[in-house]
């Protein structure tokens, strides 16, 4: 009977960890090549580096949305019956797990590609 609300809830701090893991596959890249750039110069970096570095600020806003997600999910699936209840809970835990695992691909490949030379130009 409360099961179904500790899912909604923990599909939020799914989210907020995948949010962590992606800030933190992002950051040594961010500190590497543009806070304390090597030697004092700019390196180019790839173009998913770049986009990861500039949309990362933006990012930060996913958990809280997502928190306003799960309060609408849970207000919506409060009067369902039990089966509809668990087809929603499913396609939401499904939605979570799909988009904060790519997030996390996408931001620790970002990071690791200037460090692998890929997508980058080479003098």
């Amino acid at each position: 009977m409360i099961m179904w609300k500790i899912t909604i809830i923990a599909n939020t701090f799914f989210m907020i960890l995948f949010w962590i893991a992606s800030e933190l596959a992002i950051t040594p890249a961010y500190n590497n090549f543009i806070q304390y750039p090597r030697g004092g110069k700019a390196t180019i970096l790839p173009l998913a580096t770049g986009i990861a570095l500039y949309v990362i600020k933006f990012v930060v806003v996913l958990p809280i949305v997502w928190a306003i997600i799960s309060f609408f999910i849970y207000k919506f699936t409060r009067q369902k019956t039990t089966a509809d209840r668990n087809e929603y809970l499913l396609v939401f835990t499904s939605i979570t797990i799909f988009v904060g695992f790519s997030m996390l691909v996408f931001f620790g490949l970002a990071g690791i590609l200037p460090y692998l030379w890929i997508g980058t130009v080479v003098k």
